[in-house]
């Protein structure tokens, strides 16, 4: 939202209190404030909503208010799970692969704003170029190892007491 847009939002939330004055460090902070997917529209009809209905208490609307009235719309506007997946079946989708890249496609297509149509006839396309595909089976290389060989059994110590000291200094410090 720019900066003018968010000066229209918030004369529209102040002519509810008295046309109380904009000033630029309340234009500034509501641009701050406010999420970057909301647009005007939203933020208008966020404004209406909330003061459709008014808090008892007086309260002003706040940046805060109008991205959960948004996010509640939003949410309101996306398909259950069940209507995903009846989709998938739909389509016969039934590849893990392109079921996974459906469902992502068709909620990043619905948060941008698309109409469900779009977004559908995008998940489709989308779904039918997994991202996440199986590579082509190729003979396995061995690196060759950085270790030196493990040494054997009887040449590794057989305790961490005995890897610091011999036998010999853990009896005549004990004495000390």
């Amino acid at each position: 939202m720019s900066r003018d847009e968010a000066l229209l939002v918030l004369t529209r939330i102040m002519t509810h209190h008295g046309f109380a004055q904009v000033n630029e460090l309340q234009v500034t902070c509501f641009c701050d404030e406010i999420k970057p997917y909301v647009t005007l529209p939203m933020a208008i009809a966020a404004v209406n909503e909330y003061y459709a209905n008014p808090p008892e208490n007086g309260r002003w609307m706040m940046a805060g208010d109008v991205n959960r009235i948004v996010s509640r719309h939003h949410r309101a506007g996306l398909p259950t799970e069940a209507e995903v997946t009846k989709l998938l079946e739909t389509n016969r989708i039934d590849d893990p692969d392109a079921a996974w890249q459906f469902r992502r496609t068709l909620f990043k297509a619905l948060r941008n704003g698309r109409t469900p149509q779009q977004a559908i006839a995008k998940a489709l396309e989308l779904s039918e170029k997994p991202m996440i595909a199986a590579r082509p089976h190729t003979e396995n290389k061995a690196l060759p190892s950085k270790r030196s060989p493990r040494q054997p059994d009887s040449a590794r110590p057989a305790s961490l007491a005995a890897a610091v000291h011999s036998p010999e200094e853990l009896f005549t410090n004990n004495r000390k």
